[in-house]
């Protein structure tokens, strides 16, 4: 079931604790104040401009503008500046625990380069690059004091490392997918697991790395090769839940949710787009979940410009009806797109220009006549050109588009007059 956060901007939420309290930011044009959710009652959080990384337990959440890392107390909507003394010069916060520890990054005196900071009261701690001449950056801290985070190399990229604040300052690296450029972690979960991405040759994998107990952890699993890791669950009864996104999907970005089991299998859950929203019209992204497997994330038009496209913020629930049944739009719709074909004319070669028919058929087989169909045209996978056209009486459109350089072309249908299901075939054609 899907639940939308229907603020008056784009919002995107980051965090949700195990309460249910959801909170990001708005993007209002030029001020992106944060906000905080919980059944329905809405609070605006300042400063202007501000960006929320975690939310714990109690209620606490930590963010950060560009000039400081900032904090509100639970329930409170004033915010306090996240102050610290000459032992460091600068702190950015990333994570904060039950107990009110905060991780992330910052300066200290006659250091090059970022050093991983954890505070707590008066207590700080410096994090330990694994060479001593590396960059070290705390992303997610624990209730056990266990942190996930990253070096960054001189040669080699990142590195996703952990550290146990019980046995040191020291951290542990952990093991790459193979060939990688770079690997990071993001999120640890109590028990220890931890789930970042690799990125190499443009690929962007999902990662997680199961921990064995005695300080040991597991060689990363591929959650997916063509996908995001934002968030990681605690792990029931030898299964965890990572949620993110799929970016395999042609020219689309859909919310999923990962479920690895004991013996490290797979398996994915698309998180559906709510009532009205049509998949060849919107991306998805899910960044967080919390202990009774409610997840936070976004959809937003795959249309440029978010100041003209609001994203709107998202809360899916497990084990219930999905509400707003009757909502226009529903993708159970009468109208499917039954064929995309592509035809070349023109020229000594009959080639020069690029044909692209499309096909509509009703619930009962036959051709849909006179129904408005919009489509976009991706040449090479970028955007080529987008055109409207209305079906005939065999339910079919022809666009013709003169003079198309060779490529590689697809067809995304963005929209279809009245009762349409949303679903746009496979289809391609090489010129």
């Amino acid at each position: 079931v899907q639940v939308i956060i229907d603020l008056e901007y784009s919002s995107f939420p980051t965090v949700i604790n195990d309460d249910g309290i959801i909170a990001g930011f708005m993007d209002k044009g030029e001020d992106r104040p944060a906000f905080r959710w919980k059944d329905g009652h809405i609070d605006m959080l300042g400063p202007l401009d501000a960006y929320v990384n975690s939310i714990n337990n109690q209620g606490v959440i930590v963010g950060k503008t560009t000039e400081y890392s900032v904090m509100w107390d639970v329930m409170e909507t004033d915010y306090s500046i996240i102050e610290f003394d000459d032992r460091i010069e600068s702190f950015w916060v990333q994570s904060v625990n039950d107990a009110g520890a905060m991780v992330g990054k910052g300066g200290i005196p006659e250091v090059n380069g970022l050093r991983g900071i954890v505070l707590q009261g008066t207590d700080v701690v410096i994090l330990e690059p694994l060479d001593g001449i590396s960059e070290s950056i705390g992303e997610s801290i624990n209730n056990n004091g266990i942190i996930a985070g990253h070096i960054r190399q001189y040669v080699g990229g990142f590195a996703a490392v952990i550290w146990d604040l019980s046995t040191g300052t020291s951290p542990t690296k952990l093991q790459s997918l193979g060939d990688t450029d770079s690997y990071y972690a993001i999120a640890i979960n109590e028990q220890g697991d931890v789930v970042g991405n690799s990125y190499y040759d443009g690929t962007n994998s999902a990662l997680l790395w199961q921990y064995n107990g005695n300080g040991q952890w597991a060689s990363p699993i591929t959650i997916h090769s063509q996908g995001r890791a934002e968030g990681i669950s605690n792990r029931e009864n030898g299964y965890v839940t990572i949620v993110g996104q799929d970016f395999s999907g042609r020219n689309s970005r859909q919310a999923v949710a990962w479920t690895v089991g004991p013996t490290g299998a797979v398996q994915m859950h698309e998180l559906p787009l709510p009532s009205g929203y049509r998949p060849n019209q919107y991306h998805s992204g899910a960044r967080d979940i919390n202990s009774d497997g409610w997840i936070t994330g976004v959809v937003i038009t795959k249309n440029t410009g978010l100041q003209n496209n609001p994203a709107k913020a998202v809360l899916w629930k497990p084990g219930e009806e999905p509400t707003d049944p009757e909502e226009p739009g529903d993708p159970e719709g009468a109208i499917t797109v039954a064929a995309i074909e592509y035809s070349t004319h023109g020229g000594r070669e009959k080639n020069n220009h690029l044909s692209v028919r499309v096909s509509l058929v009703d619930d009962n087989g036959s051709p849909a006549a006179n129904v408005s169909i919009s489509i976009e045209l991706h040449h090479d996978g970028n955007h080529y050109e987008s055109r409207t056209g209305t079906t005939g009486s065999d339910g079919a459109v022809s666009f013709t588009f003169n003079n198309a350089p060779d490529g590689s072309y697809t067809t995304d249908v963005t929209d279809v007059e009245g009762d349409w299901d949303g679903i746009t075939p496979e289809n391609g054609f090489d010129k």
